[in-house]
This record gives structure tokens, sequence and C-alpha cells, in this order.
């Protein structure tokens, strides 16, 4: 699963298709089934999206952008939704899950599910908020608490790139928080596209990158 988390305060090919008979956005429930789903073994991806700022980052939006390729700059930032896409990765078909989170704050307490059957998280902070980007980092030592040492791909996004007048927050500043964290980094806008479908083609690489050197951990230690 792709958990996507956003903070509250002030080489991959994409199609645009559904499994028959599941639709692009769906409540609460579809949440809790979506971790019942196979692995990145059998080809399925869920991934949690948190964020800071719900309602200002156009964190949903920039969900919506890669699972619909529109941009949508209202709705209800409070409501947790899953995502389902179809998205081939080096000639790897993978079914998409993203829970796309309400806000998060630094006193949010995180739900167990967010930690049963993950297979990557995106953490989402506003380049034009210092507020989210603070709040981030308590987000990411939370999430480090609730998984132990669990190797799970992580990644943190900037969002609003579009907005260059109202920047406070340095590319170079995101990418040398996110090396910290031993954690991929890329900036993006819910108002393109390309940046989008960037966002959820390298946490799907990277979740390969950590499972195949488990395999291969697994193949050493039976060797010998």
């Amino acid at each position: 699963m792709l958990q996507w988390i956003e903070a509250k305060a002030p080489d991959c090919d994409v199609q645009d298709k559904l499994p028959a008979g599941a639709s692009g956005r769906h409540g609460r429930d579809a949440t809790l089934a979506a971790a019942a789903e196979p692995g990145l073994h059998n080809g399925s991806l869920v991934e949690l999206v948190l964020d800071p700022l719900a309602g200002r980052l156009r964190k949903s939006s920039l969900t919506i952008q890669f699972v619909e390729g529109q941009f949508v700059d209202s709705y209800d930032p409070t409501i947790e939704n899953t995502f389902t896409k179809l998205i081939t990765v080096n000639g790897q078909e993978y079914h998409l899950q993203l829970v796309d989170t309400a806000g998060q704050d630094e006193y949010s307490i995180f739900p167990q599910t967010y930690s049963i059957d993950i297979n990557g998280y995106i953490l989402v902070y506003s380049v034009t908020s210092i507020k989210s980007f603070e709040v981030i980092k308590v987000i990411h030592g939370k999430l480090l608490d609730m998984v132990g040492k669990v190797q799970i791909p992580i990644m943190l996004v900037g969002n609003k790139k579009d907005l260059h007048m109202e920047r406070v927050i340095s590319y170079e500043e995101g990418k040398a928080l996110a090396e910290s964290w031993n954690a991929a980094f890329l900036e993006s806008s819910a108002k393109e596209n390309q940046t989008a479908v960037d966002v959820f083609k390298r946490i799907i690489l990277e979740a390969e990158k950590i499972d195949g050197a488990a395999s291969q951990g697994k193949s050493s230690c039976s060797v010998m």
C-alpha cells in the first residue's frame, strides 16, 4: 500500500484504467479493505500518503492529478480516500492503491492500519509553508516509531513548486532533509501531470529496490 501523509498547520508507463467494477476514489471502508491486498511480489502496492496542511497543500489534488489526469482545486481535506490505478513499471503491471489520509499535525495519532501491509510512505509538505516543513519532521519521527525497524521506502515531496513567488523552503533544504532520512526526494505541483507521475513512479522504484535487496539477502542466507 502506498500511504500519503500531509501535515496540518498555518521509466514507467501510466495507464489510465481501473480494474473491472472499480472506481478511482473510494471511502474509508475501502481503505480498511486495501490492507488485505497482496504485496509487492504479487504486483500490488498499497502506499500511504501523509502530509501537513491538507487543506492548503493540494495533496489530494496531486493524487487526483495522477489517478484522473485533472487538477482539482477544491476538496474536503478532512476525508480519507483510497484511490486505485493500474500502472506499468519496467514491464511489470501493478495494481496501485493510494490511501490519501486526512491532514495530519504534530499531535496526530496514527491508527494501527497505517503500519499494516504498507509498501511505501509519501510525506508531503508545502514549499510555501515553513510550518508544514517543521511538522513533517515530527510526522516522520512518529512514523519511524510506529513501523520500527521494518525497512519500508519513505519519500519526501515538496508540493506547490509552481508558486514561485510564495516559496519559503528551497529545493536544497528539502533535499537535505530527505538525505538525512535516507529517503527519496522530489518537488511537485498538482497542476502538472508529469510531476505527479514522477512522484508515484519514484516511490514504486524505491519499493522495488528494497524488495530486491531483501530477496537477495534471503537468497544469500539460504546458500550459506
